[in-house]
């Protein structure tokens, strides 16, 4: 934590973990075109475990998806994916 909330540093090969240490993964998806019933698989290391552990759908705003939670990776189904509408 930071005077500001939390701070993030990206993790590299020389970059040593402690136990206990939380990481945070962050999946950036791009598309030229809209695309439909797309499924994006999150697979762990052994020694990482998540935090949230649920499954099921989870909306942010207008954008929605269906989180799957298993022992060694995480799906995410997603019923549309919209592209940037480029002027």
């Amino acid at each position: 934590m930071g005077k500001k909330g939390p701070e993030f540093t990206i993790v590299t090969d020389s970059t040593m973990l402690k136990i206990g240490d939380k990481i945070t993964i962050r999946i950036e998806i791009s598309t030229q075109q809209d695309l439909d019933y797309v499924c994006i698989n999150d697979v762990r290391a052994a020694c990482i475990e998540p935090i949230n552990t649920y499954s099921g759908y989870v909306a942010i705003g207008r954008f929605g998806y269906y989180q799957l939670t298993d022992a060694n990776s995480t799906n995410f189904y997603i019923h549309f994916l919209s592209s940037p509408k480029l002027l």
